[in-house]
């Protein structure tokens, strides 16, 4: 059965329609039809659509007014790649979330069958970070081919050409990269042993996980801190994994925030010695794991209460399980408590 009648039998709506007996795939837009010559099957469709798609984009670019629409994709997207280069400061999350939505609305206008002389902003939801920012006097009309971007976004851009030889990057995940490398760089040169680098890299994983790459890296502050320090104390690894993981997290940050062309501030807490501490999870701690190897298991209790005389005995069993109670986990205070009531309930058992 060929691909087309399968999706008729199936009620499939697919965007093209096959011609000559199935030989080929078609498509009428605009007054034009546009022929693929791709056999009726699933592959055959996929590749005629992907060239329809082509053919839809170049149409679309050609049409009358498209130009002006391209124009202000092509320049907020700019904007964009600042973003994606430099990393988000927090002031200015909500503005780049409000560009991202124009490019977005400016594109959906121009897949539309008919294109006005100018982009419409009637449709496009008031932003109030977004009019406020890009609404200036010298800029010309925002929607015809005239508007150019504001003189601190030109800046910017032009930051960005080429990136090298200005400002780098300032994404959190940037530096972070930055620092790895420069960790082999000092390994390769005998600075530090290959394990220290590898291991340090190999820690920075879980902040690697946890961060938000793009984010601008001035957000490490001591707010941040706090959170990450939270983050991993939440874990169920061991305070010494716990405290490897915030060391070379520290490592990091001091080490960007040294650098001259990085815009992070060392946050000011960040070598606090007594604010950054770390416990191992309840009941894991080294000392109750050590107590815990010397209690009873069930098996070894129900042979104490079968053993023969003299070592026979729910005494014997008693006894050890009161011991182990107050061995690993009795407070001290209720140790005589627990003794009396042994030895009393002992007597009267004799009797």
């Amino acid at each position: 059965m060929r691909f087309s009648e399968e999706c008729k039998q199936k009620k499939i709506k697919i965007e093209l329609t096959t011609h000559d007996g199935g030989r080929c795939w078609k498509k009428f837009a605009d007054k034009k039809t546009y022929y693929f010559n791709f056999p009726d099957t699933k592959e055959g469709y996929s590749q005629a659509l992907e060239q329809w798609y082509l053919v839809k984009a170049q149409v679309a670019s050609e049409r009358p007014h498209a130009e002006v629409f391209r124009h202000h994709i092509d320049l907020f997207n700019k904007c964009l790649s600042y973003y994606e280069n430099f990393g988000t400061v927090p002031s200015e999350t909500k503005l780049h979330a409000e560009i991202k939505a124009f490019v977005d609305y400016v594109k959906d206008l121009l897949s539309q069958p008919k294109l006005t002389m100018i982009v419409p902003l009637n449709g496009f939801e008031r932003k109030h970070e977004f009019f406020e920012e890009f609404f200036t006097g010298n800029t010309g009309a925002i929607g015809t081919d005239e508007y150019r971007l504001p003189n601190k976004w030109q800046d910017r851009i032009s930051r960005m050409t080429p990136i090298g030889t200005e400002k780098k990057p300032q994404t959190i995940g940037y530096w972070l990269d930055a620092y790895k490398e420069r960790l082999a760089e000092r390994a390769k040169n005998n600075f530090i042993v290959e394990e220290s680098a590898t291991g340090r890299g190999y820690k920075l994983a879980h902040f690697k996980k946890y961060a938000d790459l793009q984010a601008h890296v001035s957000t490490i502050t001591n707010e941040y801190l706090t959170k990450y320090h939270t983050e991993i104390q939440s874990t169920e690894l061991a305070r010494e994994s716990k405290q490897g993981y915030w060391d070379a997290f520290k490592m990091m940050v001091r080490w960007a925030s040294s650098e001259t062309s990085c815009d992070l501030e060392k946050p000011s807490k960040l070598d606090s010695k007594s604010e950054w501490k770390f416990t191992d999870p309840v009941g894991t701690g080294r000392k109750r794991m050590a107590k815990k190897k010397l209690l009873w298991t069930p098996d070894e209790f129900q042979l104490a209460l079968v053993l023969p005389s003299p070592y026979n005995g729910p005494d014997i069993a008693f006894a050890t399980l009161v011991d182990n109670l107050i061995f690993c986990y009795l407070p001290e205070n209720l140790f005589p408590r627990v003794v009396s009531f042994y030895y009393r309930t002992a007597k009267q058992r004799a009797m």
